[in-house]
């Protein structure tokens, strides 16, 4: 239990009742308040954070994965291709291919731009990411959209006017915690980026030289782990400062 507020104290456990938190402490401290029908929740390892609850609709999300492709229903990328040779069959001629929830955790990878074209090659193709803040797109989808000159970090990872785009810092960064997860864990077993939080400090530019992310752990858990991330330019100053959290796939051996 990660209490985050100043002078707060971390523990093992906390007892909740009524709806509300009665104390945190040690585990041993904690039992007394238990009784005969109180639920023990184990959380092998994980760490508790507070939180609030933000429940919300996106409504044109839920109407987008309802009118394209069901991604997520896939369990290989052969099988995915295949479903886009069929699902093409019933597009206008040169329409875009939309698919929605595509997931490299179910798929073992996520499919390259030359598949795409070589499983459908007269239809753009678009497949958003099942975190909604990210898309695979085809050779020719990328044709499709050309040039498109945005404000420094704005919405496409292009390079355009010596501006640095967010998505290309995102995928630097996203990769480089990823890796440095994935170093800790042994063969087998892997992390899926849940949430991914990007700070500015400085723009990048064709002029900030060579480019470097570098990732490290905070935090490496049975269910959930955390890292940080850094992008700087080639005179070592900051330019981006990241956190994220990754969802564990398969079980983390415990330390010993």
């Amino acid at each position: 239990m990660l209490a985050l507020a100043p002078g707060g104290r971390n523990a093992s456990a906390v007892a909740v009742g009524g709806g509300r938190v009665l104390d945190i402490g040690p585990s041993a401290s904690l039992r007394r308040l238990a009784g005969s029908h109180t639920e023990r929740v184990d959380c092998r390892g994980a760490a508790v954070l507070p939180g609030l609850i933000d429940p919300h609709l996106h409504l044109l999300a839920l109407a987008g994965r309802s009118a394209h492709l069901d991604c997520s229903r896939f369990r290989s990328v052969r099988a995915l291709l295949a479903a886009l040779r069929t699902h093409a069959a019933s597009l206008p001629a040169g329409g875009w291919l939309r698919g929605e929830g595509l997931d490299e955790a179910r798929l073992g990878r996520l499919p390259t731009a030359a598949e795409l074209d070589a499983a459908v090659s007269d239809h753009p193709v678009r497949l958003r990411h099942r975190s909604r803040h990210a898309s695979v797109l085809s050779g020719l989808g990328l044709a499709r959209l050309g040039p498109h000159p945005t404000p420094a970090f704005g919405p496409r990872s292009r390079l355009s006017g010596g501006r640095a785009r967010s998505r290309l810092c995102s995928a630097l960064l996203d990769t480089a915690m990823g890796c440095a997860i994935s170093t800790m864990l042994p063969v087998g077993q892997g992390a899926v980026t849940l949430d991914l939080k990007l700070t500015y400090l400085r723009p990048l530019s064709v002029r900030s030289g060579t480019i470097s992310a570098e990732g490290n752990v905070i935090k490496l858990g049975r269910q959930t782990s955390y890292a940080e991330g850094f992008v700087r330019d080639g005179t070592g100053n900051l330019a981006v400062h990241a956190t994220a959290t990754f969802s564990m796939m398969g079980e983390v051996p415990r330390a010993k």
